[in-house]
């Protein structure tokens, strides 16, 4: 059994939880970071594997391909006024898929675990198929990041904490003697380290992007002016610097012109969207509309509405009530009664969806 360490407390609770079931652990850690601080963490998260039983802890170098496949398009969609989500796309791409391969392949691990809240179950709908559902702990479940997961890597993947909680976790890493992992949460975005997302992207150097644009209304009419359209994301309210005496958000951003569109809170709120990239979980690929919870950001609490496929990987939703702040580069994420995902996709930008 391969487990991948970051050396966080869920991915150590998680392959404790894996040797008291009886298995033989190999540990697996991912370098992503061109900064220097991987390497600290590695010294620290051997040590620790030796202490709860892992004698083996391999390195697996892939600061390029993360880069180049979850890096540069997160800063470049920001550049268009897109705000992706970059753990959607790394879970399918790297850590489910060039990191494991590397565990199935040089190391010989037979099935691959992480520390996610999230379980794995067969399709309720008895069509061979396997899904992500939610994990048991609803305030820390992750299961939304993990929908892009293909049937193989669902085979082969295991969840050790899907049963568990997040303060099963802390109480287990003070009585281990992790205490200072237990106080630490996972970082939101890895890569970024103790900064923010605008501060990242604007130390790695901007061709585009940061040279600013207008500031407009619906109507048209331009009120200020901003200094790059990568510091927007739809639905926010600070830092906009428009003087009114009823607070204005961002509705709509135009990358093309630099564009950042404001409005009230009433137009934050959407009916319809377009999703495209969609990959089924539980579901097969269906030809005919089906009612869903969908989700659109991790925080979102899923509301109904019906998903109409369009082809070509793409499904139009309706939500039975407007939603607020429907993203493009976000996620939308469409689950069953029983938290169970059915499928999901990323959510589209043009003016067809304003």
């Amino acid at each position: 059994m391969g487990i991948a360490l970051s050396g966080g407390v869920d991915s150590l609770y998680a392959a404790y939880c894996l040797i008291e079931e009886g298995h033989e652990v190999v540990g697996l850690h991912m370098r992503i970071r061109k900064d220097g601080e991987d390497r600290e963490e590695e010294e620290h998260l051997a040590s620790r594997a030796r202490l709860i039983g892992i004698n083996e802890v391999y390195t697996v170098d892939l600061q390029s391909e993360f880069h180049d496949r979850i890096v540069r398009p997160f800063v470049e969609a920001y550049l268009k006024g897109i705000t992706p989500n970059p753990c959607v796309h790394c879970n399918p791409l790297i850590k489910f898929g060039l990191f494991a391969e590397i565990g199935f392949n040089l190391y010989g691990i037979e099935r691959f675990a992480t520390g996610h809240y999230a379980r794995i179950v067969p399709s309720p709908y008895r069509n061979g198929r396997f899904a992500v559902a939610r994990g048991r702990d609803t305030k820390k479940d992750q299961s939304y990041f993990l929908f892009a997961l293909s049937q193989l890597q669902l085979v082969r993947t295991i969840f050790p904490l899907g049963r568990a909680t997040k303060s099963e976790a802390k109480k287990w890493a003070k009585e281990y003697g992790f205490p200072d992992l237990a106080g630490k949460e996972s970082q939101e975005i890895c890569f970024l380290g103790n900064r923010s997302y605008v501060d990242y992207i604007e130390s790695i150097g901007l061709e585009k992007g940061n040279e600013g644009g207008p500031i407009k209304d619906l109507e048209g009419n331009v009120l200020g002016y901003h200094r790059g359209i990568h510091r927007f994301t739809i639905g926010q309210r600070r830092g906009i610097g428009i003087p009114s005496t009823e607070p204005y958000y961002v509705v709509r951003l135009d990358g093309a012109t630099g564009t950042v569109y404001v409005g009230r809170r009433k137009d934050v709120y959407r009916r319809d969207c377009t999703v495209g990239r969609v990959v089924w979980g539980a579901l097969e690929e269906p030809s005919e509309a089906f009612k869903a919870f969908v989700k659109i950001r991790q925080q979102h609490i899923p509301a109904e509405g019906n998903i109409i496929p369009c082809g070509q990987g793409t499904v139009r939703i309706t939500f039975r009530e407007p939603q607020p702040a429907i993203t493009p580069g976000q996620a939308a994420v469409f689950y069953d009664a029983d938290g169970v995902i059915l499928g999901g996709g990323i959510i589209q930008g043009g003016e067809e969806d304003q």
